[in-house]
């Protein structure tokens, strides 16, 4: 999910080399249990705090083709909803050896994930799985930002965030990219 949103920005921006740009970020698995490029990604699972309720509810199968319902394809589902919303969940988010286009890229993917564009898990047809931000962290090198809303930026820390999404164009990236590749030769080889 992150990595395709990740790919239609690239493509949206119309970044050059946006397969080693995703290859060195995301990683990749090549088949036949040739060797592979980890990715430099972590993303730690999130522990749900919040109190939960559930509930039975009755659906009908849609047909895919038709947009119409099927005949007989009724059936229950119990989801699970938030009872509260002022217990908030947390999704930490890690980048090893980043350069600021790969912020930048992931400051957008984050911001869909902020505003409810970029839905996690499943049945997210029936609007399931939308994540609303409300105040976030981020620290790299000697810019940190602590517990804010985007709302509550200053305009410093707004120009430092636009820079990193900037950089995304920035031939200075084409070397990082060069210096991955050399990295990762002897994996790409194989």
């Amino acid at each position: 999910m992150i990595r395709a949103r990740g790919e239609r920005i690239l493509n949206t921006l119309k970044i050059n080399d946006r397969e080693n740009f995703l290859k060195f970020l995301f990683g990749n698995s090549l088949n036949n249990n040739m060797a592979s490029i980890p990715s430099r990604l972590v993303v730690e699972e999130v522990i749900i705090r919040q109190n939960v309720v559930s509930g039975i509810q009755q659906r009908i199968k849609i047909d895919r083709f038709t947009g119409g319902t099927i005949k007989g394809a009724l059936f229950d589902s119990m989801p699970i909803y938030a009872k509260d919303f002022e217990t908030p969940n947390t999704l930490k988010i890690r980048l090893k050896e980043p350069h600021e286009a790969e912020i930048g890229l992931l400051l957008l993917i984050l911001k869909d994930l902020w505003t409810e564009d970029l839905p996690i898990g499943g049945e997210k047809n029936i609007g399931r799985g939308s994540l609303k931000g409300v105040k976030f962290s981020l620290k790299y090198e000697d810019f940190e930002i602590k517990e804010k809303d985007f709302g509550e930026l200053l305009n410093e820390e707004k120009q430092k965030l636009q820079k990193y999404v900037d950089s995304l164009n920035n031939t200075e990236f084409v070397e990082h990219l060069k210096n991955l590749q050399e990295k990762y030769q002897e994996v790409l080889n194989v």
